[in-house]
Formats: structure tokens, sequence, C-alpha cells
């Protein structure tokens, strides 16, 4: 199958990228959470990478679907499951 890769195109942040996956590389969120936010809200990549760049800015991440700040420190015990420390704090 021969795929023109000119129509997966994204523009995004006045720029011009290969893919979702590139641009959420460079400015370091996660693309799996920026497809997530872009599925549940109906917007665009832009609006969910520059969601998740806030999220980021402001120290807050979502675990099992609480959200939590920078505040807390993960430990790792065998598990790729972290662990949340009696250093947490809930936001």
């Amino acid at each position: 199958m021969n795929i023109n890769n000119s129509k997966y195109i994204v523009y995004a942040f006045n720029k011009k990228w290969k893919s979702i996956r590139e641009c959420c590389k460079y400015y370091e969120v996660r693309y799996g959470s920026v497809m997530s936010y872009k599925r549940i809200h109906k917007c665009t990549a832009e609006e969910a990478i520059a969601y998740c760049r806030n999220l980021k800015k402001l120290g807050i991440f979502y675990f099992k679907k609480v959200r939590w700040t920078d505040l807390c420190k993960f430990r790792f015990i065998g598990s790729p499951i972290p662990l949340a420390t009696d250093q947490c704090f809930r936001s």
C-alpha cells in the first residue's frame, strides 16, 4: 500500500509536524494523554497538547483518575505501578 505522507502532516503552534507524536515529543508531553484528551473533549491536537503542557507546567498529573501535584514522590517496588509515599498530597 502506497500512503502519501503529506496527508498526515499536523499543523500546531505555527509549525508543521510529521505527526502528533513528534509534536508531543518536542513539547515533552505524553502522546497517550494528548490523544485521550483529544478524543474525550473532541478538540484539536494543538488544544490537547496545550492542555497537557499547561498541566505539566502547573505540576499536575492524573493517576488512576486522581489528580496529583508534583509534590508527590513516587517509588517503585519491583512493579511498573508507582506507589505513593506518605509525602504525597492530593489536590
